[in-house]
């Protein structure tokens, strides 16, 4: 009797540890004996000051996840054993450094990064925005009549000047990876809401409205920002159509912001028919009751 319920155990609860949560995150990565067992890959540094005209981008490493493995992440999506049931993105700490009224930062979700932050500044600071900027990683922004969205930010140093000696002939246009459709994440998709943030009309994914405040805000991923991350992981895995690519995020500030970190959170759960955690307790309801069934026939048989 104890034997069939060990094996019954053995079956139906590993099914129970294939939903797994991914967290990448931008803080200081946390070290015991010199092995990295929390936290982040440390580029908080970079990220928690995002100036006006500067396009930034963060491509995520396994530093990024606290020591996970990316590429574990990516073939589980590739092979289809895995699919992305949730993500988040959490900002701890936005704030604006002055109060205008039309500030705005945009975050992407990009491919084809180098890994790490990197950034380019195409434009000088600008002072009292009256109208909402453009998001520079969007090909269909206003900013196109001045910049090549092709190629990629983060192959190339970080001021204009080497940007236009670099593209001879181009002189004034920079180069930008191009978002795809789904790639912003929408101030809408902020999980809670607030008169001194996001109000309606925000083209982007964080404005403060008329405040210097700090605030900690988390967004859940729509259904487009979601297949679009899936496709990127899938594809980056080995055997994957852009294997070896980079994925992460793209900022773009319209004014100078500050934040005290950036964490995306993803859960994955089982693909291609694979049982999830409802369905696992059922099973193992259905193996403690066959397993009580025997234990009565046992019971009866011994009686007679």
């Amino acid at each position: 009797m104890k034997k069939l319920l060990i094996t019954a155990l053995a079956l139906v609860l590993p099914l129970a540890a294939i939903a797994n949560t991914y967290t990448i995150s931008d803080a200081n990565p946390i070290k015991v004996g010199g092995k990295q067992v929390g936290g982040g890959d440390g580029d908080n540094s970079t990220l928690d000051s995002l100036s006006h005209g500067t396009a930034y981008t963060w491509g995520f490493t396994n530093a990024s996840l606290g020591g996970q493995s990316l590429s574990a992440l990516e073939t589980s999506i590739h092979s289809g054993s895995q699919v992305i049931k949730s993500a988040t993105l959490t900002l701890t700490g936005i704030s604006d450094w002055t109060t205008e009224a039309k500030d705005v930062l945009y975050i992407d979700i990009l491919n084809n990064l180098s890994s790490g932050v990197k950034s380019t500044t195409y434009m000088p600071q600008v002072n009292n925005d009256t109208v909402y900027g453009d998001d520079p990683f969007n090909p269909n922004s206003k900013l196109v009549s001045f910049n090549k969205v092709t190629g990629k930010v983060v192959n190339y140093s970080s001021t204009l000047g080497s940007y236009n000696t670099l593209l001879t002939g181009t002189s004034g246009h920079v180069k930008f990876q191009s978002a795809q459709p789904g790639a912003l994440i929408q101030a809408s998709s902020a999980t809670t809401t607030s008169s001194k943030y996001n109000p309606a009309g925000d083209p982007g994914t964080f404005t403060a409205v008329n405040t210097t405040s700090a605030f900690t805000i988390t967004y859940d991923l729509t259904t487009a920002n979601l297949a679009l991350l899936q496709s990127f992981l899938g594809s980056d895995a080995v055997g994957g159509s852009t294997a070896g690519e980079v994925l992460g995020l793209g900022f773009g500030p319209d004014c100078h912001f500050f934040d005290t970190g950036v964490t995306v959170c993803i859960t994955t759960g089982p693909g291609r028919g694979l049982p999830d955690g409802g369905m696992t307790f059922g099973l193992l309801g259905l193996s403690f009751g066959v397993l009580a069934a025997l234990a009565r026939k046992s019971r009866r048989s011994n009686s007679n």
